[in-house]
C-alpha cells in the first residue's frame, strides 16, 4: 500500500464531501452529515487528531429500555467536556 503526504491529501480530500467519505472509510463513526456539527473545519480537526469522534470498533451499542432525553445527553457530555478542557 502507498502512503501520501499530507500535501497529496490534501489535493484529493479538499471538499466537506470527500472529507466525509474519507472520515467513514477510515471507520471512523461519524454523526449524520447534515448534522451542524460535522462542518468542514471539525471534520479537518478530526483528521489530524485535534478532535475526536469514535472509531466504529470502539462503539458497542447495548438496548436501553428508558433512555434519557437527549438535551438530558448532551448537557453530560457538555459538562465532561468542559471538565476535560479545564483539566489541561
Amino acid at each position: 500500500m502507498n502512503s501520501l503526504s499530507p500535501l497529496e491529501v490534501g489535493q484529493v480530500v479538499n471538499s466537506k464531501d470527500t472529507l466525509y467519505e474519507a472520515l467513514v472509510r477510515n471507520q471512523v463513526h461519524c454523526p449524520k452529515y447534515k448534522d451542524l456539527i460535522m462542518t468542514t473545519e471539525f471534520m479537518q480537526r478530526v483528521q489530524r487528531n485535534e478532535s475526536w469522534l469514535p472509531s466504529v470498533k470502539e462503539i458497542k451499542l447495548l438496548n436501553c429500555f428508558g433512555p434519557p432525553p437527549k438535551q438530558a445527553v448532551a448537557e453530560i457530555l457538555y459538562n465532561l467536556m468542559i471538565n476535560m478542557n479545564n483539566d489541561h
